[in-house]
């Protein structure tokens, strides 16, 4: 799965114990206090480490969800129409395909980020560059708070998803080691 933990092998053993057989046993109840204290603060490094990478990894998946359910709202229009079943069929699905090829994107980005962080970030550069064609051309359609308004609703969650598949890609990047096998 692409959202696995951090695993962290390091933690646990302790610097100079022999042969990986735990930690150093403490000399005094100080030495004590300070080793649990530690072990706190590791656990709870560990812990936000996880939450915040769970975060950044499941945040772009569900909001892509939500975006492609979004698009998908649009083609319901075809229903008020009063043509027979196959014209609607074939309007559902002409009206889907945005939503269709973003989802089979988002099925890909599931495994690997970077190629969600990428076409959800071209996606959303080229609804923006369309818009701003048909405001050049055609002025007297819409008004420019409308057309800005639209490109921020239209644009702007893809953007943020792409942005955020980045990110993703680039946290389980780093967390990758030489000597370990790339995901």
């Amino acid at each position: 799965m692409a959202c696995s933990p951090v695993v962290n092998s390091a933690a646990g053993t302790a610097t100079g114990s022999p042969i990986g057989a735990g930690p150093a046993l403490p000399e005094t109840d100080g030495d004590m206090r300070e080793m649990q204290d530690e072990g706190i603060t590791e656990r709870r490094r560990q812990t936000m480490k996880s939450t915040t990478d769970n975060l950044i990894c499941w945040t772009p998946r569900i909001l892509a969800i939500l975006y492609i359910l979004f698009l998908a709202l649009f083609s319901l229009d075809v229903l008020d129409m009063n043509i027979g079943f196959w014209e609607t069929a074939a309007g559902l699905f002409i009206h889907n395909i945005p939503a269709l090829l973003l989802l089979v994107v988002l099925i890909i980005s599931w495994r690997h980020e970077i190629v969600g962080g990428a076409v959800f970030t071209l996606a959303a550069m080229a609804f923006v560059a369309m818009q701003t064609a048909d405001l050049v051309y055609h002025p007297s359609r819409a008004g420019a708070l409308a057309s800005v308004m639209t490109m921020l609703t239209i644009a702007g969650p893809p953007l943020l998803v792409g942005i955020l598949f980045v990110i993703a890609w680039r946290r389980k990047r780093s967390r990758v080691t030489p000597d370990s096998p790339r995901p």
